[in-house]
Formats: C-alpha cells, sequence, structure tokens
C-alpha cells in the first residue's frame, strides 16, 4: 500500500483495515477505498498522552466526522432512497452495540 508509512494495515482474505490520516478527509477515505480498504479506524485525541479531553468534545469530534464524512458516503451508497440512515439520535441505523429505539 502506497500510504504504509501513515497506515498500519491489517489484513484479511475479504477485508483491509486501517488507522490512517487519509481517513479524515473525504477525498483521503476514497483514496484508501481506490486501494482496496475496506476499514478505517479514527481517533480524536493523541492516544499516547494523558486523556483530559471532556467527554462533550469527543461527542462533538465524533459528531462532526459523522456529519462531513460518513454521511457523505451513506448518501453515495444510499442515492436512490433521497436520505442516508440517521447517524445518531431517534431513528439511528441500527448497528453493532445500537439499541432498538424502544430500550
Amino acid at each position: 500500500m502506497n500510504c504504509a508509512a501513515t497506515a498500519v494495515a491489517i489484513a484479511s482474505p475479504s477485508r483491509s483495515t486501517v488507522i490512517a490520516m487519509e481517513a479524515y478527509s473525504l477525498d483521503g477515505v476514497r483514496r484508501l477505498e481506490d486501494k482496496g480498504v475496506t476499514d478505517v479506524i479514527v481517533g480524536f485525541r493523541n492516544a499516547y498522552e494523558k486523556d483530559s479531553m471532556p467527554l462533550q468534545q469527543k461527542v462533538d469530534a465524533l459528531r462532526g466526522y459523522a456529519d462531513r464524512i460518513i454521511a457523505k458516503l451513506l448518501r453515495r451508497c444510499f442515492p436512490s432512497s433521497g436520505t442516508a440512515p440517521a447517524l445518531y439520535g431517534p431513528g439511528r441505523a441500527a448497528g453493532p452495540g445500537t439499541r432498538p429505539a424502544s430500550a
């Protein structure tokens, strides 16, 4: 992979997961996708320093990433529906670790 200096890859026969700076922009995600990457891991703090970031700041960073990157990728994946599944809040898309709205 061309971005080996900025990525740690974990490969399997059908999946390729990276931690890469490219994952913080839509163009970067598309470049990774073009190289066969199927999953990216992103973080919003320096893992090598003491965690002093308030929880709300972490939530805001994650929501910002969801709005800037994930929502645009979902719209590309669901073009005919007109709207992508909700990312957070009531009616969000079900996924691992989520509970039904009635729970």
